[in-house]
């Protein structure tokens, strides 16, 4: 039998070993110190609630003001699922805003089909509210990234008032049984366009 004292100095490593190990996790979700994030909600003017995450780098070297780029999730997926690509674009520079469609994430909103078009406006919305809110962030120019229902939303987005300056549609976009996003695709729509 192994006795108590032999434990201890077992039980104290093992320990500092897990707290170290946490301590490591949960700086590098922050880029090691080089990014801040910031978990926001807001209500729409209908009465939906958006929630989302900021990304930021903490000394910015790029100038003011920081380009914007919205990350946008697939289907069962949510914001923490965008979180590597999130953390390597604020980390160059990109004040980047991911956010949890409707049901979704944390999101209580219901997900649905037939509200399709909702899910570019809580989007648009939540980068409306960065750009107005944020001084070091571009009030008027955006780019957006989307994966499978997400590129969907992002091809809403182009019928917005502000129109994004740049798009990325991974792994799908919607037909037209979820929505009018065939027609925001075109030879000249979006601009700056890039599938993958």
């Amino acid at each position: 039998m192994v006795s108590l004292k032999r434990r201890y100095p077992v039980l104290i490593v093992l320990s500092v070993s897990l707290i170290t190990c946490l301590f490591l996790f949960a700086w590098s979700e922050t880029a090691f110190g080089e990014i801040e994030i910031e978990q926001v909600r807001i209500s729409r003017s209908n009465g939906r609630n958006v929630y989302f995450s900021i990304y930021k780098p903490t000394a910015a070297t790029y100038g003011a003001p920081l380009p914007v780029v919205v990350t946008i999730h697939g289907i069962s997926g949510s914001r923490g699922g965008m979180s590597a690509l999130n953390l390597e674009l604020a980390r160059r520079n990109f004040t980047v805003i991911s956010v949890d469609l409707a049901g979704h994430g944390v999101s209580p909103e219901r997900f649905g089909f037939t509200s399709f078009s909702e899910l570019g406006s809580d989007v648009y919305e939540a980068v409306r509210y960065v750009q107005q809110n944020d001084a070091q962030s571009s009030d008027n120019t955006y780019g957006v990234i989307g994966h499978s229902l997400g590129a969907g939303v992002a091809l809403l987005l182009q019928s917005m008032p502000l129109r994004p300056n740049a798009t990325i549609l991974i792994g799908g976009g919607m037909s037209s049984a979820s929505g009018d996003t065939e027609s925001a695709l075109n030879t000249t729509n979006p601009r700056n366009l890039m599938l993958a």
